[in-house]
């Protein structure tokens, strides 16, 4: 039985955890995420509010993140006007604070793009029941087809 890859947008955190020696297990699962994409098993995307997150780490850290972008090579999704509409919906129903904005900006640049599984490590306002849960209604309130969120464990083919 042959299974269809999935679509991942990879938000910011998940690149970071490659590097992460202060998580070993963390980092360990996110490099195993990435052998898993290096071997074609997922169809990865990000976008520029990654890249200019990315932008603002410090070095050396900032250029081992642009290195492993630049060999993963994810598909950098447009980020239209209705993203900022979703973001405001996002913080005024209690998603996710208005001060980290930029996180919902993650879950409505996966929401217009239609991927499959938002990936993240963000316990604090991604990956949570809570916004799940609020995700999920808000997509069937706004007409748009329901995203996953996930850690990159969930998300790998072999375990």
């Amino acid at each position: 039985m042959t299974t269809e890859k999935l679509r991942l947008y990879l938000e910011t955190s998940v690149w970071n955890f490659s590097f992460a020696d202060d998580a070993p297990e963390r980092m360990n699962s996110t490099k195993r995420f990435f052998d898993e994409v290096r071997r074609g098993a997922h169809d990865v995307y990000t976008s520029n509010l990654v890249l200019r997150e990315i932008s603002r780490a410090p070095e050396p850290r900032r250029s081992e993140l642009v290195g492993l972008m630049e060999e993963i090579s994810p598909v950098i999704l447009p980020m239209p006007d209705e993203i900022e509409t979703i973001v405001s919906r996002l913080v005024t129903e209690g998603v996710v604070p208005a001060k980290y904005d930029d996180d919902a900006a993650h879950i409505a640049i996966a929401l217009v793009n239609d991927v499959d599984v938002l990936v993240s490590w963000n316990f604090k306002h991604i990956v949570k029941v809570k916004t799940r849960r609020m995700v999920s209604a808000l997509c069937r309130m706004l007409g748009y087809r329901e995203v996953d969120i996930c850690t990159p464990e969930e998300v790998c083919v072999d375990g």
